[in-house]
């Protein structure tokens, strides 16, 4: 008996007419559907990456792409993500022990990293200054390309610059991997 009580109360300000019913396309301001609206509807909630030419259209190899992709994104499994999903994780880089394990701190502070960086920037000649102060590789980036005379901006290409950094960090997985103190990188 409650239970039909219950829906009486919900029913009740509801008034039936005449007018067949309608289905309406909530993603078009009309309220029709099209192939158009599903495609833009499909994409509803996604991020979108705002350097994905300069990834994806290198002439970088593809796993040098996709882990340029993975950091840009800030999707790389550094202690920092492990951390956010509850994993385990060392508490500070397991290569210099100095600084929390980020993206940021692999890519751009790590002082194997940074004589890395001098070293491409010197084999590539770019007069543009290494990455420093910057948010993101990203950013640096785009001030790179722009500094750079135009003759050399070829240079500034994702396998130029990526290669070296994918390299450091497929070091930096084979130390953990072993779990030595020492690594090679380190090392050197």
């Amino acid at each position: 008996m409650l239970q039909y009580l219950q829906i009486w109360q919900k029913v009740q300000g509801t008034i039936l007419t005449e007018i067949p019913e309608q289905l309406q396309w909530k993603w078009t301001t009309d309220g029709i559907y099209s192939a158009r609206s599903c495609y833009f509807a499909s994409f509803q909630g996604s991020t979108s990456c705002f350097s994905w030419k300069i990834i994806w259209k290198s002439w970088a190899p593809p796993r040098v792409k996709f882990f340029h992709w993975l950091a840009s994104q800030d999707r790389c499994w550094t202690a920092e993500r492990l951390a956010r999903h509850g994993l385990q994780h060392h508490p500070r880089c397991p290569l210099c022990d100095q600084s929390p394990e980020i993206i940021r701190h692999l890519l751009l502070e790590f002082p194997v990293t940074r004589q890395a960086w001098h070293e491409i920037m010197v084999w590539l000649r770019m007069t543009a200054r290494p990455p420093d102060q910057e948010a993101s590789i990203m950013e640096w980036w785009h001030r790179a390309k722009r500094e750079t005379p135009k003759q050399l901006r070829k240079r500034t290409g994702l396998s130029g610059i990526a290669d070296p950094l994918y390299d450091l960090e497929a070091q930096k997985r084979l130390c953990l991997r072993r779990r030595s103190a020492l690594c090679p990188v380190v090392d050197q």
